[in-house]
């Protein structure tokens, strides 16, 4: 019998994508409001809930909610093909990524309709939201068993039908019953790593692929997470000392961020203060862990970066605590509204945490990092009694295709190394890799990145893309003082 069902695999796996699947009903569409919950952006488009199985091996039983958004090409001709965006996290919502990113596709909704589905799970497709979890708990205050319990108790479905093998599925679905020929997918971040997969599993659905900011299907995240971080913090460290006006105002910074850390790991310090979301007054205690949520999720971004030395020199020599506090509430605050937990958990728990082999040396590396091995034993805690969700067979096997794939990496990025971005080339024979200098976690919106992605879509082809214009992106100064720069 399982030989049997093995071989069964294979054939469907084996057949068009369109024979392997019955076609779907399609979307119905009405004009909506969106607005994203970190920018304020406001979107008017068109938005509809489209009910999938919840276990597409079992069609005909329970469904669930999946919110689908569209903006209308202004092309004469309808459209062979379309748009589509998927969020990182893993647990953010792809369409919060399109109401962000809405004013610079303008030119691509010209040419093709903009589609995008919240990830089941995530934003407002039944997300798997669990307000008593974040990805940064502290192990050592909190029980991680019994909120890990917690969490799976106040769940509507469960977790196992809630991974990326699961989530393409309703992908192609989506295209199958809107009608396109093809797709031409943006994936960033964790994002990446659901494209990817989708191209193994329907690489005749693809007419494009952009990566931006590479997790390979082979990278199991774990204690890398803390070793990147740490090459990012050290390169930030060197690039003030090159700089004229960051070394003299910041001149032991390293050795500044080695004593404030010693420090606040001993103390904590107690702070009243106005919440920086709410405006309403509250108390916050400064501790290590809230540098260290700063200072990682400050990384992703020049401008949060730049603004590193100034805080770090605030706190440790003029006993200013105040711009960590606001940070870090800032911070938590945005996680809380842009993530689902459970769907991050039912994530990395399925795909990377079961895989993640640390060796003696990467453990040591990790645990001398300035974030240490916390994430990683709080992910195996909550994995211990988190249900191992569905992934298929061939997951963790690269990626072979010609499809045209314009591959975006930020040269300081400290989760999604350009180095990440080189895994791919072998296997992804028509594609060209850029990489952004000075730029962080996620790169397209910036700078020319954005007529290079439009470009790209207009043709589908890597070939003759004009990217000399990256040379000239500008490193962002740091901030010298409250007032900004130096002059």
């Amino acid at each position: 019998m399982q030989l049997f069902l093995t071989a069964l695999f294979w054939i469907l796996c084996s057949m068009n994508p369109a024979e392997a699947l019955e076609t779907p009903s399609g979307p119905s569409f009405k004009p909506c409001r969106l607005m994203d919950t970190s920018t304020s952006n406001i979107l008017y488009a068109e938005c509809s809930i489209w009910h999938q199985p919840l276990d597409h091996e079992k069609p005909s039983g329970r469904t669930i909610e999946l919110f689908v958004t569209k903006i209308p090409s202004t092309a004469v001709e309808p459209p062979e093909h379309a748009l589509t965006l998927i969020n990182g996290g893993p647990g953010g919502s792809s369409i919060d990524l399109l109401v962000s990113f809405a004013p610079i596709l303008q030119q691509v909704s010209q040419h093709m309709d903009i589609i995008v589905l919240d990830q089941r799970g995530t934003g407002r497709s039944t997300a798997l939201d669990c307000e008593n979890m974040s990805t940064d708990i502290d192990p050592d205050t909190i029980d991680l068993a019994r909120e890990t319990k917690k969490c799976l108790d106040s769940l509507a479905f469960s977790p196992v039908n809630f991974t990326t093998s699961v989530a393409v599925r309703d992908l192609e679905n989506l295209r199958i019953a809107m009608g396109y020929e093809e797709w031409n997918i943006y994936g960033t971040s964790y994002g990446t790593r659901v494209a990817l997969h989708y191209l193994k599993r329907y690489e005749t659905s693809v007419r494009s692929l952009t990566l931006d900011g590479v997790l390979p299907p082979s990278i199991s995240m774990g204690s890398n997470i803390a070793i990147k971080s740490d090459s990012a913090l050290r390169t930030l460290f060197q690039n003030c000392s090159l700089d004229a006006d960051c070394k003299n105002a910041f001149p032991n910074l390293s050795d500044d961020f080695g004593a404030l850390s010693v420090y606040l790991k001993e103390n904590n310090i107690e702070l009243r203060l106005r919440h920086p979301i709410t405006n309403e007054s509250t108390t916050k205690s400064v501790s290590y862990a809230d540098l260290a949520l700063i200072i990682r999720l400050s990384l992703y971004s020049p401008e949060m970066s730049s603004l590193l030395p100034l805080t770090i020199h605030s706190a440790f020599n003029e006993n200013d605590y105040t711009s960590i506090a606001v940070s870090a509430l800032a911070f938590e605050q945005a996680l809380l509204d842009a993530m689902s937990y459970g769907m991050h958990n039912a994530v990395m728990c399925t795909e990377d945490i079961p895989f993640h082999e640390p060796d003696e040396t990467s453990n040591s590396q990790g645990e001398e990092t300035y974030l240490g091995n916390e994430f990683l034993s709080s992910m195996q805690s909550i994995c211990s009694a988190w249900p191992a969700g569905k992934i298929d067979n061939d997951f963790k096997l690269p990626v072979l295709s010609n499809t045209p794939t314009l591959i975006l990496s930020g040269e300081n990025d400290p989760i999604t190394p350009p180095a990440y971005g080189d895994l791919l080339l072998d296997g992804l024979s028509n594609s060209v890799h850029l990489v952004g200098p000075h730029q962080g976690h996620g790169i397209m919106h910036r700078g020319c990145f954005t007529k290079i992605f439009s470009d790209f879509l207009s043709t589908a082809s890597v070939s003759n893309l004009e990217s000399t214009c990256i040379k000239h992106l500008p490193r962002m100064p740091f901030f010298i003082d409250s007032l900004g720069p130096a002059p």
